[in-house]
């Protein structure tokens, strides 16, 4: 069901020319394009960083040089662009597939409010090639622990070797490091694997730093359809005084986050479950959680990046489903409630084709939202609170995974919302704090706590 709207989606902005995408480009899959006009710039002995004056767009080409050495090797250019979409998008749909095991509708209808929604939509249309970097972690957390009669240590250096490999081909990666802690092998070999992985893709960094920085000279700070540090901060201070001000925000979080997992072990001690569903998702949960921390504090990213944030969704969802079945029988489940208001934003913001209305009618759908998800969220964090002994109680782990996910979906979503009534940079950078939060709190823990939950492989 979800592939097939996937690939429907995609037929009617691709080859009918349907506005499906928000924010789509002229032509399908923009960004490999830029890939091979820089490639057929290198071969015209033109140096595409400085002058990629073949790209229909004319963008200065700001991916590392090993773009380029592949595209070389296997003679890439526009006639070939059409052809490696296609196959990206497969193999894309393939891993969701994979990472995604649905058993019940319910949790089917919410994985298909995120995998329609526009950040993803907009990855596969430009054929971004975050969709590569997502295929190796994917293949990293969620295919590789599985494979069974492969010695872990083989699986540990594996590893290590796709988180080189995504290194050198988006730099970013590199935030995936502290994952080989968790390998379930000797401390000398996680070490060893560490410390290899380590100088190589350091070194790679060093070796490629002219390149690095014309790479970050040539790619804009986006904050129409972003998210990152300085969204929210462009509200309210002026340049100068900007990353100054995110900076010191970031230190002050990760020092707050650090004295809480540490010092209120009550506050958050059953945070990672140790049965095995749960550890089967705390592996690419870090890895999501991983990459959105450490693009958000590099610095902005368009939103099509929010992929990696799927990685995160099978654990938040068995946190739910595994505190619902606790409770007693109520309407006002945190699962109904966030079912509701999934496909609530998915069918009103989930792709362009809406976008034939006017300002005015978006003005009044965005402030019937702005009633109805505060309510639904105060209702999904309902069964959180409950009486002990005559005393009011608040289960925190529920409460953390709630709002979570809430945070995930406003990711999503939420930048629709702020077109008209309020300006959007609002909600996407408190969701993007808050979110940064959350997951600083939840991978500081589990790090923290790593003798009594092992990631199984």
């Amino acid at each position: 069901m979800v592939l097939g709207a996937l690939f429907a989606l995609m037929l009617l902005q691709i080859v009918f020319k349907v506005n499906v995408v928000y924010k789509g480009m002229s032509f399908p899959f923009g960004d490999l394009v830029g890939i091979s006009s820089a490639s057929e710039c290198v071969r015209a002995g033109l140096n595409p960083y400085l002058d990629n004056s073949i790209d229909p767009f004319g963008r200065e080409f700001n991916y590392p040089a090993i773009w380029l050495s592949l595209a070389d090797l296997v003679n890439f250019d526009g006639k070939d662009v059409m052809l490696v979409g296609w196959i990206l998008i497969i193999l894309f749909s393939l891993s969701i597939a994979f990472l995604f095991k649905v058993k019940r509708i319910k949790r089917g209808l919410l994985y298909l409010a995120f995998i329609l929604s526009p950040p993803v939509l907009l990855l596969l249309e430009r054929g971004n090639s975050d969709i590569v970097v997502f295929l190796l972690i994917a293949l990293l957390t969620v295919y590789l622990p599985r494979l069974r009669g492969i010695p872990p240590l083989m699986n540990t250096y594996t590893a290590a070797s796709i988180i080189v490999v995504a290194t050198f081909l988006k730099l970013y990666p590199l935030v995936l490091l502290p994952l080989l802690f968790l390998e379930p092998v000797s401390l000398r070999h996680r070490m060893t694997a560490l410390l290899v992985s380590g100088i190589l893709a350091i070194g790679y960094l060093i070796d490629s730093f002219d390149i690095i920085t014309l790479i970050t000279q040539n790619t804009p700070q986006p904050l129409i359809m972003a998210y990152g540090k300085n969204v929210l901060m462009e509200k309210f201070f002026s340049d100068g005084t900007i990353p100054i001000v995110s900076n010191a925000l970031i230190i002050l979080a990760v020092i707050g986050v650090v004295a809480i997992s540490v010092k209120a072990k009550r506050f958050i001690h059953t945070l990672f479950p140790t049965d095995q569903p749960f550890q089967e998702t705390i592996l690419p949960y870090l890895a999501g959680a991983l990459i959105f921390a450490g693009t958000f504090v590099l610095g902005n990213n368009y939103m099509y990046r929010l992929v990696f944030l799927l990685l995160t969704l099978p654990y938040l969802l068995n946190q739910l489903a595994h505190f619902t079945a606790s409770q007693e029988a109520s309407s006002f489940s945190s699962e109904n409630t966030l079912l509701v208001s999934s496909l609530l934003l998915m069918g009103i913001y989930g792709t362009g084709v809406f976008d034939f209305f006017s300002d005015e009618t978006w003005r009044i759908v965005d402030w019937c939202m702005v009633g109805i998800l505060p309510a639904l969220l105060l209702l999904s964090l309902y069964p959180c609170f409950k009486k002990e002994n005559g005393k009011q109680s608040v289960q925190w782990l529920p409460c953390l995974t709630i709002l979570q996910f809430w945070m995930v979906l406003l990711q999503f979503y939420g930048y629709r919302m702020g077109e008209f009534f309020i300006p959007w940079y609002a909600i996407m950078g408190l969701a993007s704090w808050g979110l940064l939060l959350t997951f600083l709190v939840a991978t500081v823990h589990f790090l923290t706590h790593r003798h009594t939950t092992s990631p199984a492989r």
